[in-house]
């Protein structure tokens, strides 16, 4: 199913409301950035709806991520946004690859 992002809007003093589409399902979620003054780097935050819903769409969270910490910098950005394909936690695992440590770091 393809989730693209609809809208982000501010709705509070570094808050934002993100509505996102899967398939045909519209969904709101709400963002929050904290950026220490004088530090480069801001957190972008999803809530915990957010969270639960892309646990297993950690590629979709990561665009939805950039796509608030662009709109944050005050970027223009052109709606919706095709963020990526969601897939079921089932079908997310399945597709998960098992881990394998590389030749030079095993003990012999």
């Amino acid at each position: 199913m393809e989730a693209s992002v609809r809208e982000i809007k501010p709705i509070a003093n570094n808050h934002f409301a993100v509505i996102i589409l899967i398939d045909e399902m519209t969904s709101q979620f709400e963002f929050t950035v904290e950026k220490e003054v004088g530090e480069p780097m801001a957190v972008i935050s999803g809530n915990r709806e957010f969270c639960q819903t892309f646990k297993f769409n950690q590629h979709i969270a990561v665009e939805v991520s950039k796509l608030v910490s662009k709109i944050y910098r005050g970027a223009h950005i052109e709606f919706p946004v095709y963020v990526g394909d969601f897939a079921s936690p089932e079908e997310a695992i399945a597709q998960q690859k098992p881990f394998q440590q590389p030749e030079a770091t095993l003990k012999k």
